[in-house]
């Protein structure tokens, strides 16, 4: 007996008279006005659906998102304080004031210049920003080396030390507002120069000095995330559970040993009478 494929499966020819599964129904028609199917452009492969992934089937790695509130609060006060002491760099701070009293006429006026006239000054500018430019690269995970938090506080405490020498070096010289005359000549002239510092080195050294706090804090942080772990001793009891007991010394304490009482003859009521002599 020879088995009849069934007409009308897949991969079957229809039987007489029988439209196949995948042709159009008679009468069928597109709708009028209706836009035709998009289709695929000949040599070009279909779009692909929305949400899958491009590339071939690989979905390119997202970069992590920077969570803010996890980043430590002393790199705040690192990177501001560098930043800050970049902006009052610009403005006056270093300060020479020239007075005059000559025939009982008296004038004063005051020369300025910012940090970047003199070597301790925008040095010290810079280093305060080298810190700043490490911590914020270390917070946005794009240099974590650790020798960072150390690099930190070089920079930062260096920094400070040339803003303070900045205090007692002073690049507006006498010469060069006396058109050459020394200091002893001026006051001759009856023209007195006093040196000074302006607004713009007051807040650069705060800045100095809390960019200095914060690199101190994070190299303590990092110094602390370093240390080993200490791990309790095996069968130390977790928290919660009563302490164990010491242990015995060796050699071991024997308890004593009780001896067991004598036990004397009951008594006879009345008593015996003694033997006769």
């Amino acid at each position: 007996m020879t088995d009849t494929p069934n007409p009308g499966w897949p991969g079957q020819p229809p039987a007489d008279n029988q439209q196949p599964e995948w042709a159009p129904q008679p009468g069928w028609a597109p709708q009028p006005g209706a836009a035709p199917e998009p289709g695929p452009v000949p040599g070009q492969p279909w779009p692909p659906a929305p949400g899958a992934p491009q590339f071939g089937g690989y979905a390119p790695p997202k970069a992590p998102a920077i969570d803010f509130a996890k980043i430590n609060p002393m790199a705040y006060l690192v990177v501001g304080g560098g930043l800050l002491a970049l902006i009052f760099s610009m403005v006056p701070y270093y300060t020479a004031t020239v007075s005059v009293n000559f025939l009982g006429i008296q004038d004063s006026e005051s020369v300025n210049g910012n940090a970047w006239n003199g070597f301790f000054g925008w040095f010290g500018v810079l280093l305060l920003l080298a810190a700043a430019a490490l911590v914020a690269l270390k917070e946005l995970k794009v240099f974590e080396h650790a020798m960072v938090p150390m690099f930190t506080l070089i920079a930062s405490g260096v920094g400070l030390i040339c803003i303070f020498l900045s205090l007692f070096v002073d690049p507006i010289s006498t010469a060069s507002i006396g058109g050459g005359y020394s200091s002893t000549d001026l006051q001759a002239m009856g023209i007195t120069v006093s040196y000074g510092h302006n607004i713009g080195f007051w807040v650069c050294l705060i800045a100095a000095l809390a960019s200095v706090a914060g690199a101190v804090m994070l190299f303590m942080a990092a110094q602390n995330a370093a240390k080993p772990a200490v791990y309790p001793p095996a069968g130390y009891p977790p928290a919660g559970f009563p302490p164990m007991q010491q242990p015995q010394q060796w050699p071991m304490q024997q308890p004593p040993i009780q001896e067991p009482p004598i036990q004397e003859p009951p008594q006879q009521w009345p008593p015996a009478a003694p033997p006769a002599v």
